[in-house]
């Protein structure tokens, strides 16, 4: 990740989040067909179609969530309630139609929301490295 935001400004569970994306969108790219990350995998919580590419890359950021016990309000998977304070609302992959087109211009979005009021926000640029927080 850039080093253009100032890391402490950065919730560290957002940050987790993101460098699970990262991980994620790199490895599905690195070693698989375009082709098989563009194939369906249903329809997402929002009612829009649902890439392989979303999945693989959703998965990590859920388990980063798991573990830290936060409720979840995903564009894929939709609502989980693990009864937290904390709820993560994500896009982990925002732009996924451009990313299996091979068009770079995509990324992981997130806001942290404490007791309904969001207290964090981060996105990160999948192929320009960049990102950027609100506080």
């Amino acid at each position: 990740m850039s080093t253009d935001v100032d890391r402490s400004e950065v919730d560290p569970l957002l940050e987790s989040c993101a460098r699970a994306a990262m991980a994620a969108y790199s490895e599905a790219l690195r070693t698989r067909p375009r082709a098989e990350l563009a194939g369906s995998a249903g329809i997402g919580a929002d009612g829009t179609p649902t890439y392989l590419l979303d999945v693989l890359v959703e998965a990590p950021v859920l388990d980063v969530a798991a573990r830290a016990g936060v409720n979840v309000l995903s564009e894929e998977v939709g609502w989980i309630d693990r009864g937290s304070a904390r709820t993560l609302v994500i896009d982990p992959l925002d732009g996924s139609a451009n990313a299996v087109a091979g068009v770079p211009l995509s990324c992981f979005a997130a806001a942290l929301a404490v007791d309904g009021i969001v207290t964090d926000a981060l996105v990160f640029w999948l192929d320009g490295g960049r990102w950027w927080s609100a506080r």
